[in-house]
Protein backbone atom coordinates (compact mmCIF):
# COMPACT_ATOMS: atom_id res chain seq x y z
CA UNK A 1 0.00 0.00 0.00
CA UNK A 2 1.20 3.73 -0.81
CA UNK A 3 3.24 4.70 2.39
CA UNK A 4 0.52 7.63 2.27
CA UNK A 5 -3.00 8.08 1.13
CA UNK A 6 -3.52 12.06 0.33
CA UNK A 7 -7.31 12.87 -0.07
CA UNK A 8 -6.72 16.07 -1.31
CA UNK A 9 -9.19 19.02 -2.30
CA UNK A 10 -8.10 18.26 -6.11
CA UNK A 11 -9.20 14.83 -5.54
CA UNK A 12 -12.23 15.03 -3.87
CA UNK A 13 -13.48 18.53 -3.75
CA UNK A 14 -16.90 18.52 -2.16
CA UNK A 15 -16.99 15.08 -1.29
CA UNK A 16 -13.97 15.58 1.54
CA UNK A 17 -17.33 16.48 3.85
CA UNK A 18 -18.80 13.46 3.06
CA UNK A 19 -15.97 11.56 4.21
CA UNK A 20 -16.01 13.55 7.37
CA UNK A 21 -19.48 13.00 7.68
CA UNK A 22 -19.30 9.20 7.33
CA UNK A 23 -16.34 9.11 9.76
CA UNK A 24 -17.52 5.66 11.71
CA UNK A 25 -17.39 3.71 7.93
CA UNK A 26 -15.28 6.01 5.36
CA UNK A 27 -11.74 3.75 6.17
CA UNK A 28 -13.68 0.67 5.92
CA UNK A 29 -14.90 1.61 2.82
CA UNK A 30 -12.30 3.39 1.40
CA UNK A 31 -9.66 0.87 2.80
CA UNK A 32 -11.17 -2.10 3.70
CA UNK A 33 -11.72 -6.18 2.43
CA UNK A 34 -15.64 -5.38 0.81
CA UNK A 35 -17.69 -8.54 -0.91
CA UNK A 36 -21.20 -7.79 -2.64
CA UNK A 37 -23.94 -9.36 -1.23
CA UNK A 38 -27.43 -9.54 -3.64
CA UNK A 39 -30.42 -10.44 -1.57
CA UNK A 40 -32.27 -11.65 -4.24
CA UNK A 41 -30.22 -14.66 -4.92
CA UNK A 42 -31.13 -18.19 -3.51
CA UNK A 43 -28.86 -18.18 -1.07
CA UNK A 44 -30.61 -15.66 0.87
CA UNK A 45 -33.87 -16.94 0.62
CA UNK A 46 -36.28 -18.11 3.75
CA UNK A 47 -33.37 -17.51 6.59
CA UNK A 48 -33.05 -14.33 8.82
CA UNK A 49 -31.43 -11.41 7.82
CA UNK A 50 -29.69 -11.48 11.85
CA UNK A 51 -28.09 -14.80 10.69
CA UNK A 52 -26.84 -13.62 6.93
CA UNK A 53 -25.65 -10.51 8.63
CA UNK A 54 -23.76 -12.98 11.20
CA UNK A 55 -22.32 -14.50 8.52
CA UNK A 56 -20.87 -11.65 6.76
CA UNK A 57 -19.00 -10.70 9.93
CA UNK A 58 -17.68 -14.35 10.58
CA UNK A 59 -15.89 -14.08 6.94
CA UNK A 60 -13.81 -10.80 8.31
CA UNK A 61 -15.54 -8.13 5.94
CA UNK A 62 -15.33 -4.61 6.42
CA UNK A 63 -17.80 -3.68 4.23
CA UNK A 64 -20.39 -5.13 1.69
CA UNK A 65 -21.65 -3.91 -1.74
CA UNK A 66 -25.42 -4.32 -1.46
CA UNK A 67 -26.39 -5.20 -5.39
CA UNK A 68 -29.98 -3.54 -5.87
CA UNK A 69 -31.58 -4.56 -8.99
CA UNK A 70 -34.85 -4.60 -7.64
CA UNK A 71 -35.96 -2.31 -4.66
CA UNK A 72 -38.80 -5.09 -3.51
CA UNK A 73 -35.72 -7.80 -3.35
CA UNK A 74 -32.65 -6.28 -2.39
CA UNK A 75 -33.40 -3.36 -0.16
CA UNK A 76 -34.71 -5.21 3.21
CA UNK A 77 -35.63 -3.16 6.00
CA UNK A 78 -32.96 -3.49 8.96
CA UNK A 79 -30.22 -5.17 7.09
CA UNK A 80 -28.13 -2.11 6.68
CA UNK A 81 -28.62 -1.59 10.79
CA UNK A 82 -27.41 -5.08 11.08
CA UNK A 83 -24.26 -5.00 9.05
CA UNK A 84 -23.55 -1.68 10.60
CA UNK A 85 -24.32 -3.12 14.34
CA UNK A 86 -21.66 -5.54 13.42
CA UNK A 87 -18.72 -2.87 12.31
CA UNK A 88 -19.67 -3.61 8.47
CA UNK A 89 -20.50 -0.79 6.27
CA UNK A 90 -22.44 -0.69 3.11
CA UNK A 91 -22.50 0.62 -0.55
CA UNK A 92 -25.62 1.01 -2.24
CA UNK A 93 -24.89 -0.19 -5.88
CA UNK A 94 -26.58 -0.30 -9.08
CA UNK A 95 -25.99 -1.28 -12.26
CA UNK A 96 -25.67 2.20 -14.68
CA UNK A 97 -27.73 0.68 -17.57
CA UNK A 98 -30.29 -0.98 -15.07
CA UNK A 99 -29.56 -4.01 -17.06
CA UNK A 100 -31.35 -7.03 -14.51
CA UNK A 101 -34.08 -4.67 -13.02
CA UNK A 102 -37.18 -6.08 -14.02
CA UNK A 103 -39.42 -4.24 -16.68
CA UNK A 104 -41.98 -3.93 -13.97
CA UNK A 105 -39.93 -1.87 -11.67
CA UNK A 106 -39.34 0.62 -15.01
CA UNK A 107 -41.37 3.39 -15.60
CA UNK A 108 -43.90 3.99 -18.77
CA UNK A 109 -42.18 4.44 -22.16
CA UNK A 110 -38.84 2.94 -20.84
CA UNK A 111 -38.38 1.28 -24.06
CA UNK A 112 -37.46 4.59 -25.72
CA UNK A 113 -34.60 4.35 -24.06
CA UNK A 114 -32.76 1.14 -24.66
CA UNK A 115 -29.71 0.77 -26.40
CA UNK A 116 -29.22 -1.22 -29.82
CA UNK A 117 -26.59 -3.83 -30.46
CA UNK A 118 -25.71 -4.52 -33.90
CA UNK A 119 -25.93 -7.68 -33.15
CA UNK A 120 -28.28 -8.74 -30.26
CA UNK A 121 -27.24 -8.98 -27.08
CA UNK A 122 -29.29 -11.17 -24.90
CA UNK A 123 -29.20 -8.59 -22.69
CA UNK A 124 -31.28 -5.07 -21.88
CA UNK A 125 -29.73 -1.86 -21.79
CA UNK A 126 -30.81 1.82 -21.33
CA UNK A 127 -29.00 4.36 -22.66
CA UNK A 128 -26.84 6.35 -20.18
CA UNK A 129 -26.93 9.52 -23.15
CA UNK A 130 -30.60 9.59 -22.82
CA UNK A 131 -32.16 12.72 -20.70
CA UNK A 132 -35.73 11.09 -19.46
CA UNK A 133 -33.30 7.65 -17.94
CA UNK A 134 -30.85 10.52 -16.19
CA UNK A 135 -33.68 12.21 -14.51
CA UNK A 136 -35.67 9.01 -13.88
CA UNK A 137 -32.13 7.15 -12.15
CA UNK A 138 -31.86 9.88 -10.28
CA UNK A 139 -35.16 9.73 -8.62
CA UNK A 140 -34.57 5.82 -8.31
CA UNK A 141 -31.11 6.65 -6.47
CA UNK A 142 -32.62 9.25 -4.03
CA UNK A 143 -34.98 6.40 -3.05
CA UNK A 144 -32.67 3.66 -2.11
CA UNK A 145 -30.89 6.04 -0.49
CA UNK A 146 -33.31 6.97 1.40
CA UNK A 147 -34.31 3.62 2.36
CA UNK A 148 -31.53 3.24 5.13
CA UNK A 149 -28.39 4.72 6.01
CA UNK A 150 -25.80 3.71 3.33
CA UNK A 151 -22.44 5.33 3.79
CA UNK A 152 -21.79 5.08 0.33
CA UNK A 153 -22.96 4.43 -3.35
CA UNK A 154 -21.91 3.63 -6.83
CA UNK A 155 -22.56 2.28 -10.19
CA UNK A 156 -21.94 -1.00 -11.48
CA UNK A 157 -20.61 -1.31 -15.05
CA UNK A 158 -21.22 2.17 -16.50
CA UNK A 159 -19.65 1.04 -20.54
CA UNK A 160 -20.96 0.13 -23.41
CA UNK A 161 -20.82 -3.99 -23.19
CA UNK A 162 -19.49 -4.75 -27.11
CA UNK A 163 -16.17 -6.16 -25.83
CA UNK A 164 -13.56 -6.98 -29.01
CA UNK A 165 -16.90 -5.79 -31.00
CA UNK A 166 -14.86 -4.26 -33.73
CA UNK A 167 -12.47 -7.61 -33.99
CA UNK A 168 -16.03 -9.52 -34.77
CA UNK A 169 -17.32 -10.49 -37.84
CA UNK A 170 -20.07 -9.32 -38.21
CA UNK A 171 -18.65 -6.20 -36.25
CA UNK A 172 -20.48 -5.87 -32.71
CA UNK A 173 -20.95 -2.17 -31.77
CA UNK A 174 -23.42 -0.35 -29.80
CA UNK A 175 -25.14 2.27 -29.52
CA UNK A 176 -26.64 2.18 -33.15
CA UNK A 177 -30.27 3.32 -32.08
CA UNK A 178 -31.59 6.15 -33.86
CA UNK A 179 -31.82 8.23 -30.79
CA UNK A 180 -28.72 7.84 -29.98
CA UNK A 181 -27.09 8.64 -33.50
CA UNK A 182 -29.14 11.18 -33.68
CA UNK A 183 -27.83 12.48 -29.62
CA UNK A 184 -24.36 12.10 -31.72
CA UNK A 185 -24.58 13.91 -34.88
CA UNK A 186 -26.16 17.04 -32.31
CA UNK A 187 -23.55 16.80 -29.96
CA UNK A 188 -20.91 17.23 -32.52
CA UNK A 189 -22.45 18.66 -35.49
CA UNK A 190 -21.94 15.87 -37.86
CA UNK A 191 -24.88 14.75 -40.31
CA UNK A 192 -24.03 11.72 -40.19
CA UNK A 193 -22.99 8.65 -38.29
CA UNK A 194 -20.52 5.88 -38.94
CA UNK A 195 -21.48 2.87 -40.85
CA UNK A 196 -19.77 -0.54 -39.15
CA UNK A 197 -21.56 -2.82 -41.43
CA UNK A 198 -20.80 -1.84 -45.36
CA UNK A 199 -17.52 -1.15 -46.17
CA UNK A 200 -18.59 0.13 -49.23
CA UNK A 201 -20.19 3.29 -47.56
CA UNK A 202 -18.31 6.67 -47.59
CA UNK A 203 -18.73 6.69 -43.68
CA UNK A 204 -17.59 2.92 -42.89
CA UNK A 205 -15.82 3.31 -40.02
CA UNK A 206 -12.41 2.36 -41.25
CA UNK A 207 -12.81 4.39 -44.25
CA UNK A 208 -13.79 7.46 -42.47
CA UNK A 209 -11.51 7.22 -39.19
CA UNK A 210 -11.94 11.08 -38.15
CA UNK A 211 -15.87 10.52 -37.78
CA UNK A 212 -15.23 7.25 -36.12
CA UNK A 213 -12.94 8.84 -33.63
CA UNK A 214 -15.70 11.04 -32.89
CA UNK A 215 -17.82 8.61 -31.76
CA UNK A 216 -15.40 7.28 -30.10
CA UNK A 217 -14.86 10.46 -27.89
CA UNK A 218 -18.62 11.27 -27.67
CA UNK A 219 -19.19 7.40 -25.98
CA UNK A 220 -16.24 8.25 -23.31
CA UNK A 221 -17.65 11.80 -22.52
CA UNK A 222 -21.48 10.20 -22.25
CA UNK A 223 -20.80 8.20 -19.70
CA UNK A 224 -18.45 11.01 -17.92
CA UNK A 225 -21.79 13.10 -18.00
CA UNK A 226 -23.67 10.78 -16.71
CA UNK A 227 -22.02 9.91 -13.47
CA UNK A 228 -21.31 13.68 -12.91
CA UNK A 229 -25.05 14.34 -13.54
CA UNK A 230 -26.37 11.59 -11.34
CA UNK A 231 -23.25 12.43 -8.55
CA UNK A 232 -22.65 16.47 -8.77
CA UNK A 233 -25.92 17.57 -11.02
CA UNK A 234 -29.29 19.04 -10.00
CA UNK A 235 -31.02 17.18 -7.46
CA UNK A 236 -28.15 14.38 -7.48
CA UNK A 237 -26.06 12.33 -4.95
CA UNK A 238 -24.58 14.99 -3.12
CA UNK A 239 -27.11 18.12 -3.37
CA UNK A 240 -29.57 15.40 -1.42
CA UNK A 241 -27.52 12.82 -0.24
CA UNK A 242 -23.84 14.71 0.99
CA UNK A 243 -22.73 12.35 3.55
CA UNK A 244 -22.64 9.72 1.17
CA UNK A 245 -19.54 8.34 -0.06
CA UNK A 246 -19.34 8.16 -3.81
CA UNK A 247 -17.14 5.47 -5.65
CA UNK A 248 -17.00 5.67 -9.71
CA UNK A 249 -16.30 2.50 -11.56
CA UNK A 250 -14.58 1.21 -15.10
CA UNK A 251 -13.60 -1.97 -16.05
CA UNK A 252 -9.92 -3.36 -16.19
CA UNK A 253 -8.01 -5.84 -18.32
CA UNK A 254 -4.98 -7.07 -18.77
CA UNK A 255 -4.04 -6.60 -22.14
CA UNK A 256 -1.74 -4.41 -24.02
CA UNK A 257 -2.39 -0.92 -24.93
CA UNK A 258 -5.64 -1.73 -22.75
CA UNK A 259 -6.37 1.95 -21.65
CA UNK A 260 -6.97 2.94 -25.33
CA UNK A 261 -8.82 -0.29 -26.40
CA UNK A 262 -10.87 -0.46 -24.24
CA UNK A 263 -12.10 3.42 -24.02
CA UNK A 264 -12.30 2.50 -27.97
CA UNK A 265 -14.36 -0.85 -27.49
CA UNK A 266 -16.58 0.15 -24.28
CA UNK A 267 -16.45 3.69 -23.57
CA UNK A 268 -13.85 3.50 -20.95
CA UNK A 269 -12.02 6.43 -19.71
CA UNK A 270 -11.59 6.09 -15.80
CA UNK A 271 -9.51 9.31 -15.73
CA UNK A 272 -12.17 11.12 -17.59
CA UNK A 273 -14.49 10.30 -14.94
CA UNK A 274 -12.73 10.93 -12.06
CA UNK A 275 -11.42 14.09 -12.87
CA UNK A 276 -14.93 15.18 -13.95
CA UNK A 277 -17.11 13.70 -10.77
CA UNK A 278 -14.29 14.10 -7.75
CA UNK A 279 -15.17 10.78 -6.27
CA UNK A 280 -14.24 9.39 -3.08
CA UNK A 281 -12.85 6.30 -4.66
CA UNK A 282 -12.70 4.58 -8.24
CA UNK A 283 -13.06 1.12 -8.59
CA UNK A 284 -11.58 -1.19 -11.41
CA UNK A 285 -13.90 -3.96 -12.17
CA UNK A 286 -12.37 -7.35 -13.21
CA UNK A 287 -13.47 -8.18 -17.37
CA UNK A 288 -14.27 -11.33 -17.83
CA UNK A 289 -11.58 -12.39 -19.84
CA UNK A 290 -9.33 -12.57 -16.85
CA UNK A 291 -11.78 -13.69 -14.46
CA UNK A 292 -12.90 -16.91 -16.46
CA UNK A 293 -9.48 -17.98 -15.92
CA UNK A 294 -8.94 -21.25 -13.96
CA UNK A 295 -5.38 -20.56 -13.03
CA UNK A 296 -5.39 -16.58 -12.26
CA UNK A 297 -2.85 -15.78 -10.00
CA UNK A 298 -3.89 -13.73 -6.98
CA UNK A 299 -1.36 -11.08 -7.64
CA UNK A 300 -2.99 -10.09 -11.11
CA UNK A 301 -4.46 -6.87 -10.38
CA UNK A 302 -1.07 -5.36 -10.81
CA UNK A 303 -1.19 -5.62 -14.30
CA UNK A 304 -3.96 -2.90 -13.78
CA UNK A 305 -1.69 -0.12 -12.58
CA UNK A 306 -1.82 1.44 -15.73
CA UNK A 307 -5.28 2.05 -15.22
CA UNK A 308 -4.71 2.98 -11.72
CA UNK A 309 -2.13 5.59 -12.44
CA UNK A 310 -4.65 7.03 -15.02
CA UNK A 311 -6.72 8.40 -12.20
CA UNK A 312 -3.90 9.31 -10.29
CA UNK A 313 -2.24 11.31 -12.81
CA UNK A 314 -5.74 13.39 -12.44
CA UNK A 315 -6.82 12.88 -8.74
CA UNK A 316 -3.46 12.15 -7.21
CA UNK A 317 -3.50 9.77 -3.77
CA UNK A 318 -7.33 8.89 -4.15
CA UNK A 319 -8.18 5.36 -3.20
CA UNK A 320 -8.75 2.97 -5.92
CA UNK A 321 -10.22 -0.31 -5.67
CA UNK A 322 -10.43 -3.67 -7.58
CA UNK A 323 -12.99 -6.20 -7.79
CA UNK A 324 -12.71 -9.93 -8.27
CA UNK A 325 -15.13 -12.46 -9.21
CA UNK A 326 -14.30 -15.70 -7.21
CA UNK A 327 -17.29 -17.77 -8.45
CA UNK A 328 -19.58 -17.02 -11.28
CA UNK A 329 -18.28 -20.23 -12.99
CA UNK A 330 -17.58 -23.50 -10.57
CA UNK A 331 -14.23 -24.13 -13.23
CA UNK A 332 -12.65 -20.76 -11.66
CA UNK A 333 -13.69 -20.86 -8.27
CA UNK A 334 -11.74 -19.47 -6.45
CA UNK A 335 -10.84 -20.62 -2.01
CA UNK A 336 -10.78 -18.78 0.89
CA UNK A 337 -7.06 -18.65 0.78
CA UNK A 338 -6.60 -17.08 -2.87
CA UNK A 339 -9.04 -14.09 -1.44
CA UNK A 340 -6.99 -13.22 1.22
CA UNK A 341 -3.89 -13.52 -1.03
CA UNK A 342 -5.53 -11.24 -3.46
CA UNK A 343 -6.20 -9.14 -1.08
CA UNK A 344 -3.10 -8.71 -0.08
CA UNK A 345 -1.05 -8.76 -3.01
CA UNK A 346 -3.52 -5.58 -4.28
CA UNK A 347 -2.75 -3.35 -0.87
CA UNK A 348 0.97 -4.28 -2.09
CA UNK A 349 0.46 -3.36 -5.21
CA UNK A 350 -1.32 0.00 -4.06
CA UNK A 351 -4.45 -0.08 -4.38
CA UNK A 352 -6.23 0.83 -1.58
CA UNK A 353 -9.26 -1.79 -1.06
CA UNK A 354 -10.71 -4.71 -2.77
CA UNK A 355 -14.44 -6.83 -3.05
CA UNK A 356 -15.63 -10.11 -4.55
CA UNK A 357 -18.58 -11.03 -6.26
CA UNK A 358 -20.12 -12.38 -4.59
CA UNK A 359 -20.70 -13.89 -1.25
CA UNK A 360 -22.79 -16.62 -1.75
CA UNK A 361 -20.42 -18.22 -4.78
CA UNK A 362 -17.26 -18.28 -2.80
CA UNK A 363 -15.06 -21.46 -2.28
CA UNK A 364 -16.55 -22.62 0.91
CA UNK A 365 -20.28 -22.82 0.13
CA UNK A 366 -19.04 -25.14 -2.97
CA UNK A 367 -16.32 -27.31 -1.57
CA UNK A 368 -16.18 -26.65 2.33
CA UNK A 369 -18.57 -28.84 4.97
CA UNK A 370 -20.47 -26.21 7.28
CA UNK A 371 -17.54 -24.62 10.44
CA UNK A 372 -19.03 -23.57 13.47
CA UNK A 373 -17.65 -19.68 14.36
CA UNK A 374 -19.60 -18.41 16.94
CA UNK A 375 -22.62 -19.23 20.05
CA UNK A 376 -24.52 -18.07 22.48
CA UNK A 377 -27.19 -19.05 24.99
CA UNK A 378 -30.43 -17.73 26.22
CA UNK A 379 -31.93 -19.65 28.96
CA UNK A 380 -32.44 -23.42 27.42
CA UNK A 381 -31.83 -22.64 24.05
CA UNK A 382 -28.24 -22.22 22.55
CA UNK A 383 -27.87 -20.24 19.03
CA UNK A 384 -25.16 -21.69 16.80
CA UNK A 385 -23.64 -19.54 13.54
CA UNK A 386 -21.84 -21.16 11.04
CA UNK A 387 -19.54 -19.98 7.97
CA UNK A 388 -22.35 -21.03 5.33
CA UNK A 389 -25.78 -22.52 5.25
CA UNK A 390 -26.85 -25.99 6.97
CA UNK A 391 -29.15 -28.41 5.02
CA UNK A 392 -31.89 -28.72 7.37
CA UNK A 393 -32.30 -32.77 6.69
CA UNK A 394 -28.71 -33.20 8.45
CA UNK A 395 -29.60 -30.79 11.57
CA UNK A 396 -32.31 -33.03 12.49
CA UNK A 397 -29.55 -35.62 13.59
CA UNK A 398 -28.24 -33.60 16.40
CA UNK A 399 -31.35 -34.67 18.48
CA UNK A 400 -30.90 -37.23 21.35
CA UNK A 401 -26.70 -36.01 21.37
CA UNK A 402 -25.19 -34.00 24.16
CA UNK A 403 -23.18 -30.59 24.05
CA UNK A 404 -20.32 -31.06 26.77
CA UNK A 405 -18.63 -28.63 28.96
CA UNK A 406 -14.78 -28.53 27.38
CA UNK A 407 -13.29 -28.66 30.88
CA UNK A 408 -15.71 -30.07 33.20
CA UNK A 409 -17.16 -32.48 30.95
CA UNK A 410 -20.77 -31.69 31.95
CA UNK A 411 -23.41 -31.99 29.55
CA UNK A 412 -26.71 -31.04 28.16
CA UNK A 413 -29.02 -33.24 25.82
CA UNK A 414 -30.44 -31.34 22.35
CA UNK A 415 -34.06 -31.72 22.43
CA UNK A 416 -34.40 -29.98 19.54
CA UNK A 417 -32.69 -28.19 16.44
CA UNK A 418 -34.18 -25.42 14.18
CA UNK A 419 -32.81 -24.07 11.05
CA UNK A 420 -32.25 -20.74 10.12
CA UNK A 421 -29.79 -20.61 7.38
CA UNK A 422 -26.28 -20.56 8.52
CA UNK A 423 -27.78 -20.81 12.26
CA UNK A 424 -29.03 -23.03 14.43
CA UNK A 425 -31.15 -23.13 17.77
CA UNK A 426 -30.72 -25.93 19.47
CA UNK A 427 -33.38 -26.74 22.61
CA UNK A 428 -31.35 -28.14 25.39
CA UNK A 429 -32.43 -29.76 28.84
CA UNK A 430 -30.16 -27.75 30.57
CA UNK A 431 -29.15 -24.03 29.81
CA UNK A 432 -25.88 -23.83 28.88
CA UNK A 433 -23.45 -21.39 31.38
CA UNK A 434 -21.62 -18.59 29.13
CA UNK A 435 -18.32 -17.78 29.44
CA UNK A 436 -17.12 -21.22 28.94
CA UNK A 437 -16.19 -23.12 26.16
CA UNK A 438 -18.80 -25.90 25.06
CA UNK A 439 -18.14 -28.58 22.33
CA UNK A 440 -20.56 -29.21 19.98
CA UNK A 441 -21.71 -32.73 18.13
CA UNK A 442 -21.70 -31.26 14.97
CA UNK A 443 -20.69 -34.45 12.76
CA UNK A 444 -22.50 -35.31 9.82
CA UNK A 445 -24.16 -31.94 9.16
CA UNK A 446 -23.97 -31.18 5.61
CA UNK A 447 -24.17 -27.77 3.80
CA UNK A 448 -26.96 -27.33 1.81
CA UNK A 449 -26.85 -27.37 -2.29
CA UNK A 450 -30.54 -26.44 -3.01
CA UNK A 451 -29.16 -22.52 -2.14
CA UNK A 452 -26.36 -22.62 -4.86
CA UNK A 453 -26.65 -20.03 -7.89
CA UNK A 454 -24.45 -21.90 -9.45
CA UNK A 455 -25.84 -25.61 -9.82
CA UNK A 456 -23.67 -28.25 -8.21
CA UNK A 457 -25.25 -31.21 -6.67
CA UNK A 458 -21.55 -32.01 -4.54
CA UNK A 459 -22.71 -32.41 -0.82
CA UNK A 460 -20.07 -31.05 1.30
CA UNK A 461 -20.24 -33.26 5.01
CA UNK A 462 -18.72 -32.77 8.03
CA UNK A 463 -17.00 -36.44 8.84
CA UNK A 464 -18.69 -38.34 11.85
CA UNK A 465 -17.89 -37.75 15.52
CA UNK A 466 -16.81 -35.02 14.78
CA UNK A 467 -17.11 -32.16 17.59
CA UNK A 468 -16.52 -28.33 16.93
CA UNK A 469 -16.22 -25.59 20.50
CA UNK A 470 -16.91 -22.43 20.68
CA UNK A 471 -16.98 -20.07 23.99
CA UNK A 472 -20.55 -19.27 24.41
CA UNK A 473 -21.60 -15.50 24.71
Amino acid sequence: MRAAIILCACALGSAGQAASAQGQFADKLLHGRAVQVALASPYYQDRSLEGIADEIAAAGFDAVHLVITSESADLKPGFVDLLHARGIGVWATLFATSVYTPTEDLPEGWEEWQVEFLVPQGYRHLSMAEPGYREWLKGRIDRVLSAAAFDGFTLYEPFFPVWRGLEQDPVQYADVSPAFQRRFMEATGHDRFPNFADPADPDFYETNPALYRDLVDYRAEVIASFFDELVNGDGGIRERRPEVLVSTWSVAAAMEDGLEILREWEGHDAAAVVERVKPDMHTLQTHWPDWVRPELPPDYARAYLPYAESVWAVAPGLPVSVQADIGSLNTMRKSGHWARDFHAASLEAGFSATTYYEFSLRWEVYRAAPELVAARAEGERAFLTFDQCVGPASAEALVGRRVVDFESGHGALIREVSVDGNRLVLVLDLPLESGRIWSFPVGGLEDDPARRFVPEDQVNRVPEDVWQWARVE
